[in-house]
């Protein structure tokens, strides 16, 4: 839903928080909080932020039954479009994408917020052609996703360890596949899913995608089977281990 609004438009999307039981209570017997408070309450830190490659925040209604409503700055031209229509994407222009997100996403690191859901739909255009990062807030006011029962961002584009961290039954195909340098894994997904280093896989992803001008594993879906795909990065991951050591 939008609508036009100078060279800019008026976005917005909606969500539902996660319920709690019935019979949940805190340490006092009292009830818990809602989790669309907790949401609507950390959404408060994001219309502070100021910044040119990021689309601002505007403001978040509570609806009945924990659904909220998010209003954003928001644009019709995106890096999607750009690859649905095939338009050739020269070393320069990638480079000025690249530099543009970059920016946007080092400011987002500064106060402590990972975009977590970096997908060609989420990267837009102004008419003058400049960057603007759209729903990078979503993973921090619903506390990493833990507000929330759907996973945050494109299988895609997703570094593996943030897939594994909110999948556990993921977790022992992914030890079997490292054999003894399982835990390896496990230390790299502590330190690294919460932090901008995710951002940069996803960017990464983007930027080769946009170089080919093909999605990879465009099939893939979130209801998929993510063993392939993490087969296959964690055998290139031995393959590289072997070569340095």
């Amino acid at each position: 839903m939008s609508s036009v609004l100078g060279s800019a438009c008026l976005g917005a999307y909606t969500f539902c928080a996660r319920q709690h039981g019935q019979e949940e209570c805190d340490s006092k017997g009292l009830p818990l909080t809602p989790y669309s408070i907790n949401v609507a309450g950390r959404f408060q830190s994001l219309l502070e932020l100021d910044h040119g490659g990021l689309c601002a925040y505007l403001d978040i209604k509570r609806i009945r039954n924990e659904r909220l409503l998010v209003v954003s700055e928001w644009y019709e031209d995106s890096v999607e479009k750009h690859m649905q229509s095939q338009q050739t994407n020269v070393v320069d222009s990638l480079r000025r994408l690249a530099h543009q997100v970059l920016e946007a996403l080092a400011y987002l690191n500064r106060h402590n917020i990972v975009h977590h859901c970096l997908a060609p739909d989420n990267i837009l255009f102004t008419p003058q052609g400049d960057v603007k990062l759209h729903n990078y807030g979503l993973y921090h006011m619903t506390d990493c996703g833990r507000a929330v029962r759907f996973p945050i961002g494109s299988p895609r584009h997703l570094a593996p360890e943030t897939i594994v961290k909110s999948s556990p039954s993921l977790s022992p195909k992914v030890s079997v596949c490292v054999d003894h340098s399982h835990w390896c894994i496990r230390i790299f997904m502590i330190l690294v899913s919460s932090s901008l280093k995710v951002d940069v896989w996803s960017l990464g992803v983007i930027l080769l995608e946009l170089y080919l001008g093909t999605q990879l594993y465009p099939d893939l879906c979130i209801t998929s089977s993510l063993s392939p795909l993490f087969k296959r990065i964690l055998l290139l991951a031995q393959n590289f281990h072997r070569q340095c050591y």
